[in-house]
């Protein structure tokens, strides 16, 4: 059984973020469902089933598969600015800073062994397949309740308030309506 790591048809990085730079003989509402370089209908391949962390990041997650697999292919704002900070969840988690023990809390929270992550300042996209599972479910946890778990997480200094922006410009108005409070550290 195929791991699906690349494109099954054309081998290439699947890279769903790069359908604005594809082709331009590729129609301007292809679903996020394909390959980026060859138009691949990435349903299709063989797959494993995924071990649930936890069923409320299970609901998050079966949310963006089903929009994925949906023949709908225009998002609503909100959607895709969700995917954006479900991203950004994945950076902060595998960032080499050394007050950042974001993937630290939410494994410790969901009582999950960690995962090694191969080295260097890699995009989740270019990862291992076993470490885009577990960061995937590690992300989807927190959004599920993100004002709750973020805020537990600065709480217990697993993440700082600077590290929760950078990156994510402009960040969407409801995550930073979410993460302002943690901009005073006597707060905590």
């Amino acid at each position: 059984m195929s791991d699906c790591v690349g494109c099954p048809n054309c081998g290439r990085a699947i890279t769903p973020h790069r359908l604005d730079m594809r082709d331009a003989t590729f129609a301007d509402d292809m679903p996020l469902s394909r390959c980026a370089v060859c138009g691949f209908d990435l349903r299709h391949c063989d797959s494993e089933p995924l071990i649930s962390y936890a069923a409320d990041a299970d609901q998050v997650l079966a949310k963006m598969v089903r929009k994925l697999e949906g023949e709908e292919v225009r998002w609503t704002r909100f959607e895709v600015e969700e995917l954006a900070v479900f991203r950004h969840l994945t950076s902060l988690m595998t960032s080499r800073y050394k007050h950042d023990l974001l993937r630290q809390f939410v494994t410790d929270q969901l009582q999950v062994a960690d995962v090694p992550l191969s080295a260097g300042h890699l995009t989740i996209e270019a990862r291992e397949w076993n470490e885009r599972r577990h960061l995937v479910q590690l992300a989807a946890w927190l959004l599920a309740d993100l004002e709750h778990r973020l805020t537990k997480a600065w709480r217990a200094h697993s993440i700082r308030y600077n590290l929760l922006l950078k990156g994510l410009d402009p960040p969407p108005a409801w995550y930073r309506q979410i993460v302002e409070p943690m901009s005073n550290w006597r707060e905590r």
